[in-house]
């Protein structure tokens, strides 16, 4: 499982990232879930958002699994969805800080966002 993103700007960086910490998931609907929420950095790159990808996915797709993988890389057996989707929006939220990324305004990172109604 990868530890680091190195480069937010490659598709391929954080679709690892989401499918070792999200392996119930699909990886078309991951790459299209990481086109829909990716951000913009002062220069205008095309920057992906694996956090709320994940946060995403933990939120609509519970049922699809009995433990996860935390950002930090720790496991859980079924553990609590809102926390575990709760520490990745705040891990995405200090990345877009820390990037300066723009967001598109329906992928916020902040905690209480609720992605239920789809995308």
């Amino acid at each position: 499982m990868p530890a680091l993103v190195t480069d937010y700007r490659a598709l391929s960086d954080a679709l690892e990232l989401v499918l070792a910490r999200a392996t119930f998931a699909d990886r078309a609907e991951v790459e299209a879930l990481l086109d829909l929420s990716k951000g913009t950095d002062p220069d205008d790159v095309p920057t992906f958002r694996p956090y709320v990808v994940l946060a995403a996915l933990y939120e609509t797709h519970w049922e699809r699994y009995t433990s996860l993988t935390g950002a930090s890389g720790a496991a859980l057996e079924y553990a609590d969805p809102d926390d575990a989707r709760a520490g990745y929006l705040r891990q995405q939220a200090r990345l877009d800080a820390s990037l300066e990324l723009v967001v598109p305004i329906a992928w916020p990172a902040s905690v209480g966002t609720s992605f239920a109604s789809g995308w």
